[in-house]
């Protein structure tokens, strides 16, 4: 199996680090203390994330050494360590993007012309960047959001005007999980529908992200409705641990 290596970027240690993970499950148990040396002799010669790597311990009775079985997890866990600033204005820049990046001028805005589905998958791409670079500061993390707050944000920033938004939430009925959102928005749109409706809309000043001329009031309601749905989401987890430990 290939050595991975890693470029010294926030934004590609995750990749690394499972490269790394997938590597240790490859190798056998016994070979396994090899792999931290193989490692840091993968790196970029000159690079500072080799440096870093030449400067930890190598002796077999040190917990922090490179040269144990534990090895990689300690050259990912300084690696994790030496990025500081430069991994808190990656996530900052992940989460302004995701987050205020939809309100009718960003990337997470339906464009015109852009079916549901490309748009979607558009959202889940983000929404996994988002997420690997949450994952550089909590490794453990498996959802950054809620299920019920993604899909307010979808249906908040998927090009539709304030009435036919309403239309869709008509029919979700409180159910705002992701998976529901999706199929109602597929449903209710389809490709041959949007491709007759994004150009009569645009024309007539009537959709809602392609020119930013959603008013004030119908932004703040729906602002308001992620805030709610996330408190929702909370709540049933909350009622849900109480119910587990009865």
């Amino acid at each position: 199996m290939e050595i991975p290596s890693w470029d010294g970027r926030a934004e590609s240690l995750e990749e690394y680090a499972g490269s790394v993970e997938l590597l240790v499950l490859g190798t056998k148990k016994d070979d396994r203390v090899f792999l931290g040396p193989q490692l840091v002799a993968a790196l970029p010669p000159g690079s500072s994330q080799r440096k870093l790597a030449m400067r930890l311990p190598r002796d077999l009775e040190n917990g922090d050494s490179i040269a144990t079985e534990a090895g990689t997890e300690n050259m990912v866990r300084a690696f994790r360590a030496s990025l500081g600033t430069q991994i808190v204005n990656d996530v900052g820049e992940k989460t302004d993007q995701y987050f205020y990046g939809g309100s009718g001028r960003g990337p997470l805005a339906r464009k015109t012309g852009q079916s549901m589905s490309q748009w979607i998958e558009a959202e889940e791409d983000a929404y996994h960047e988002i997420l690997k670079s949450y994952k550089v500061i909590c490794p453990d993390l498996k959802e950054v959001l809620p299920s019920e707050v993604r899909g307010v944000l979808l249906w908040r920033n998927s090009g539709l005007s304030a009435s036919e938004r309403a239309t869709i939430s008509t029919a979700l009925n409180g159910q705002w999980a992701m998976a529901q959102v999706i199929r109602r928005l597929k449903a209710s749109w389809t490709d041959k529908d949007l491709n007759l409706r994004d150009p009569a809309a645009k024309r007539s000043n009537q959709g809602v992200n392609f020119a930013g001329d959603e008013d004030y009031s119908n932004y703040q309601e729906d602002h308001a409705e992620v805030h709610y749905q996330h408190g929702v989401a909370h709540r049933r987890r909350a009622r849900g641990q109480l119910l587990d430990r009865g």
